[in-house]
């Protein structure tokens, strides 16, 4: 299943037609499932909590969230930050001097590598991010 957030105001029909029945209505800010396989057609099929489902018509304003892959985000934080650790060290044997913002490169490099290798934007996240780059 993937999550979309509606954007603005959204019939959810019985069936892939206008002339359906209206069986709920979606509000700006909504985050409800989605099958994905529906993506490549006119009509989303979306699920609701309760199991049941319908269908809407693609908005251009809505938000797909991609499902995420926690662990493959916290182990390429993981690289990212012993990389890091290794050229501070090394950068900082060489001059003798230690360069305070390479901290901030360091958190930036670790965030950006679990945001982009584990496809996520959950708080799970964000906190494995702050930890990796403080240790």
């Amino acid at each position: 299943m993937e999550i979309i957030t509606i954007q603005s105001n959204t019939k959810v029909y019985a069936y892939t037609n206008q002339n359906a029945p209206v069986v709920s209505e979606l509000t700006p800010g909504e985050m409800i499932q989605i099958d994905p396989k529906s993506k490549k057609s006119s009509w989303l099929k979306v699920y609701f909590p309760d199991g049941k489902y319908g269908y809407i018509i693609p908005d251009p304003s809505i938000i797909y969230h991609e499902e995420g892959n926690l662990q493959l985000g916290i182990i390429a934080g993981s690289i990212a930050a012993i990389i890091s650790a290794i050229l501070w060290a090394t950068i900082t044997l060489i001059t003798h001097y230690q360069f305070g913002i390479m901290a901030i490169g360091v958190g930036f490099l670790v965030g950006k590598s679990i945001s982009h290798f584990g496809k996520g934007d959950s708080r799970a996240f964000q906190i494995s991010g702050a930890v990796l780059a403080l240790l």
